[in-house]
């Protein structure tokens, strides 16, 4: 049936088109909708005003406002407010002080303390609750609400509405307006009819002439019936134009429980997003035009509302707008305070310029990958030093590599780029002061310039909704500016955005409308969707205010809504839109939850609305019988819903036979593209040691370009990690050496004890600015167990008697002004008819009293390899046999180098020493040989050891190799056996 308020408007638009018609309603959104339903529908109007009384009531006390100095204040300000006074009250008020950081307070608050001042009543009026510590807080709190008005010079909106309307005096009992429960004659807001007219003190917007209606489908609050019945002009009710004596109330009995059922249509889905998805098969199959469709769903819905409509490729206009929080602008906004909250880590701002939200210079992709490569992992004051770091050591390979100058010239000027941008970004959102305090406007200029800067929007959307941003922060800047702890103000910021939304509109031509179910069918759009039918998510029963519960609410005012008419009123106007619904309406529900581990039943007023239709429908089992098939069950499989996924089955189908394919490594047509013994590109023993262990990682790192992934985000009970602990001792022992070869000392405990402390020191200074400590007890714990460590390795040096005369010796590294044994060009390892260039660092060379030594620390517990006696365990400990062969050339003396030894100077060692002598140089060439092999053939297999080998492994996402479903292949059989007996 035909809408009975929209038809009066169409009947004043005709009969009266001449005078002034000004029709009340309670939001905004409804203006738009309610003026374009009547254009739709043949109804042309002019002077016809859609406004809310909170718009026509500043519009009419504007001129006394603007005298008295006082300006409207933000209502979205409120909750922010609120949080900042409550926490600037003195400590002995604490009630909900102590709840005010968590998520939803502020707003229960705000919206208590705004229904308390609609109703006309102020902080004194608090005295009629009983005394406590939550009256004393709450009349505190109100009291420095008003206080912050009168000292800010602004007005909220019941001081707006009582500028032209006093408070009524006694307060007068509003029952809920709307409540089917209620009698015949309890309808409408009889305080209106009541009081009558009575003008204004002032010219008022409204003349006496003009006709006035207002919206009967809610329920006003005490102040804003006052203002109404002091409007001039002539108050339209809704009976008088429906001639309806009894009002309508008697409505409601013939028209709503006794009419017959419009066309309406039934479905369930698995899903919620099956029953989008079913939606948009319904219009295309019926050719429904876009700008006919409506869709009511909850709030907490419309997120996946608009991304399975933008999935099908349908626009979309949402009345409410949606969680700002679901916008790129948003999730941008959100994760700059989450990563100012967590200490400004590289770790979450990796996060922010990988998902494209931030964007950086010279753009977000390389920013991600130099702050990978610094190792930047701790906050603002660890990015420029480890940045730094990286630029010097692409300075050092573009000398030494002048076949690399285009790249690393490149390297090195994105990287001052990004500091630039950093510089920036860190001076807009400065550190607290030496106080732990910052200035609030600061920092929201600074994230306003942020989202100006450096957010690129895709869309006109995402432009709005960081438009709706920028004056949220704006708004913000009202609060008090009093020094703020970080913490709060991103609390507050946090909580802002869990309740704020963007982009509500209108119902657009094109476009379906998605609009909550209480504003179903106001557009006037022949088609209405009705999803989210569930039992359990519609009508909750409703919980008292966890501010004021029903008791205090009615000591306070009779006006206050109790907690059993919210239910009442929103299923008055669920069934009222369902009544006065035209066109086709179509209900469903969803039988499981998102995740679908939960399963739903539908709701009463599901069952109930089918039987209108189908009265032998007595229960759920019927309903189940009578709906039919769920929908989302597709018979089609993923791959035909996802072509490109059949490249993935295949492979895994290949990677799953017992065949060695190119899925597993056997790659013939990569043979020899990455053999240093053809290409003369120098390699490492580290990277022979992985080729040994696993060829396989490395065609993926070479040939399909995998990276690993990005450092984790620091322990907040750790501090240095292994391999951080192990660089600071080497870098400590290296240093104690050239120390003592300076002034040509042997070690002596008692006497370099101080002097390997400072050493200590000097590095933790440098491992802070990198990596800061969590706390100050943990440094002096990390401390307390370096300093041990110095000590064993001071005894253990004492009693030795060995000479160092090289220290972290580099070969292939470019220059070094520390060591005159550095080799600038990498080393050539003869291997028969070729040669195998090699570059890497050596710890240490001592000198025997017949050769030479050569020494690598290790800062474990022992060697792990898989025989205890091994001595190049399947090429895994290659180490100690070519370092002697370089140093045998460094030092240009053959037969010189008499041993290679593994020196673990730790509390945990097992034994201090590893020996190994002179390596023959046939079985290295073999064993060698064998490691390259796979380079040499491109024959790349997994690791046959997955228990050992894959437990830290990066790429395991990427490789099958630890499910333990390897396969046997003949082809490698010979290799390893091979590498087992060498």
């Amino acid at each position: 049936m035909a809408d009975p308020f929209v038809e009066q408007l169409k009947r004043l638009c005709r009969e009266e088109s001449v005078r002034s018609k000004w029709v009340l309603l309670p939001n905004q959104s409804l203006r738009w909708t309610l003026g374009e339903r009547l254009l739709h529908e043949g109804c042309d109007w002019v002077n016809l005003r859609l406004v809310t009384p909170l718009q026509l009531a500043t519009e009419v006390a504007a001129p006394r406002l603007l005298d008295e100095g006082i300006n409207p204040c933000p209502e979205t300000l409120g909750p922010s407010l609120l949080q900042n006074l409550l926490l600037g009250l003195q400590p002995s008020t604490s009630y909900f002080r102590p709840l005010i950081l968590q998520p939803g307070m502020a707003e229960a608050l705000w919206r208590t303390l705004n229904e308390f001042r609609m109703a006309g009543l102020r902080s004194r009026d608090l005295a009629r609750l009983p005394k406590g510590a939550k009256r004393a807080e709450l009349a505190a709190l109100f009291s420095a609400y008003e206080a912050y008005l009168a000292e800010e010079h602004l007005a909220d909106r019941a001081q707006i509405l009582a500028k032209n309307c006093p408070p009524p005096e006694p307060p007068v009992a509003a029952e809920p307006l709307h409540s089917v429960e209620q009698p015949d004659g309890q309808f409408l807001a009889h305080p209106v009819e009541a009081s009558g007219l009575r003008p204004l003190a002032y010219d008022p917007a409204i003349s006496e002439q003009d006709l006035v209606l207002v919206y009967p489908y809610h329920s006003w609050s005490p102040l804003e019936l006052a203002w109404l019945s002091r409007l001039p002009g002539q108050l339209l009710l809704p009976e008088t134009a429906l001639q309806v004596p009894a009002g309508l109330a008697g409505w409601w009995e013939r028209q709503v429980k006794g009419s017959e059922p419009g066309s309406r249509q039934f479905f369930c889905a698995v899903r919620r997003c099956d029953e989008i998805d079913e939606i948009v098969r319904r219009l295309a199959e019926e050719s429904i035009p876009l700008d006919q469709v409506e869709i009511a769903a909850p709030l907490e819905d419309l997120g996946l509302v608009r991304d399975r409509l933008a999935a099908h490729g349908l626009g979309c206009s949402f009345e409410a707008g949606l969680p700002i929080l679901t916008t790129r602008p948003g999730q941008l906004l959100d994760g700059v305070i989450t990563w100012l909250d967590r200490g400004a880590t590289a770790f979450h701002l990796r996060e922010l310029l990988a998902c494209d939200l931030l964007r950086a210079r010279p753009d977000s992709h390389t920013a991600v990958k130099l702050l990978e490569s610094a190792q930047v992992r701790w906050g603002r004051e660890t990015y420029h030093p480890q940045l730094d770091s990286l630029a010097a050591l692409s300075q050092q390979r573009l000398e030494r590599e002048p076949n690399q100058s285009s790249t690393l010239a490149q390297l090195i000027q994105d990287i001052a780029e990004l500091k630039s941008w950093l510089r920036q970004l860190f001076r807009r959102l400065p550190p607290a002061d030496e106080k732990g305090h910052i200035r609030p406007e600061v920092w929201l200029q600074g994230l306003q310039e942020t989202l100006r800067l450096d957010f690129q929007p895709n869309s006109a959307a995402e432009g709005q909704a960081r438009q709706t941003l920028l004056q949220t922060l704006e708004e913000l800047k009202m609060l008090p500016r009093q020094g703020w702890q970080p913490t709060l103000l991103l609390a507050l910021l946090r909580q802002r955005l869990q309740g704020q939304r963007a982009l509500a509109s209108r119902p657009r031509p094109g476009q379906i409308h998605v609009c909550a179910p209480e504003s179903s069918g106001l557009s006037g759009r022949h088609h209405s969707f009705w999803v989210g039918l569930e039992e359990g998510r519609m009508l909750q029963q409703a919980a008292q205010d966890c501010v004021l519960s029903d008791s205090e609410r009615q000591q306070l005012h009779p006006g206050l809504t109790l907690s059993g008419q919210l239910s009442a009123q929103r299923l008055f106007q669920w069934r009222e839109r369902l009544a006065t619904s035209t066109g086709t309406l179509t209900l469903s529900y969803a039988q499981r939850d998102m995740t679908g581990d939960q399963e739903q039943m539908p709701s009463w007023l599901f069952l109930e609305l089918v039987r209108e239709q189908q009265p032998e429908i007595d229960n759920y089992q019927k309903l189940e019988h009578w709906l039919g098939k769920a929908c989302g069950k597709d018979s089609r499989t993923c791959t035909e819903l996802f072509p490109s996924l059949l490249r993935g089955v295949e492979a895994e189908k290949q990677r799953q036979s017992p065949q060695f394919t190119s899925f597993d490594g056997f790659v013939p047509s990569a043979a020899g593209l990455w053999d240093p013994r053809r290409t003369g590109q120098p390699i490492s023993v580290s990277r022979l040691k992985t080729l040994a262990t696993c060829p396989f990682q490395v065609f993926l790192e070479n040939a399909l370009g995998l990276q690993k992934p990005p450092a984790p985000l620091p322990e907040a009970d750790t501090w240095l990690d292994s391999a951080t602990r192990g660089t600071l001792l080497h870098e400590i022992y290296a240093a104690y050496h050239r120390y003592l070869r300076s002034r040509n000392w042997t070690p002596q405990a008692e006497r370099d004890r101080a002097h390997l402390f400072q050493l200590l020191e000097k590095q933790l200074e440098l491992v802070r600015k990198s990596l800061p400590a969590p706390s100050v007890a943990l440094e002096k714990a990390e401390r307390g167990s370096l300093k041990k460590e110095l000590e064993h390795f001071l005894r253990l040096e004492s009693q030795s008697g060995r000479r160092p005369i090289g220290l972290e010796v580099p070969f292939g590294m470019g220059p070094d002004t520390h060591e005159v044994l550095a080799q600038v060009h990498p080393v050539q390892l003869e291997l028969g008819t070729s040669t195998l260039p090699l570059r890497g660092r050596i710890d240490r060379i001592d000198q025997l009293d017949d050769g030479y030594a050569v020494v690598d620390y290790k800062t474990g517990r022992e060697l792990y390899t898989g025989k205890r006696n091994a001595t190049y365990d399947r090429g895994r400990l290659l180490q100690h046999a070519i370092y002697s062969l370089v140093v045998e050339k460094m030092l240009q003396a053959p037969g010189r180098v008499m041993q290679s030894s593994y020196y673990f100077p730790t509390t945990a060692a097992a034994r201090p020493w590893v020996h190994y002598g002179y390596p023959d140089r046939a079985d290295l060439q073999r064993v060698l040989e064998l490691v390259l092999e796979p380079l040499l053939t491109g024959v790349f297999v997994h690791t046959h050891e997955p228990d050992k080998d894959c437990r830290f492994c990066d790429y395991q996402a990427a490789c099958e190799a630890h499910s333990h479903q390897l396969k046997p292949d003949g082809l490698l059989d010979g290799r390893r056996r091979l590498l087992e007996e060498l």
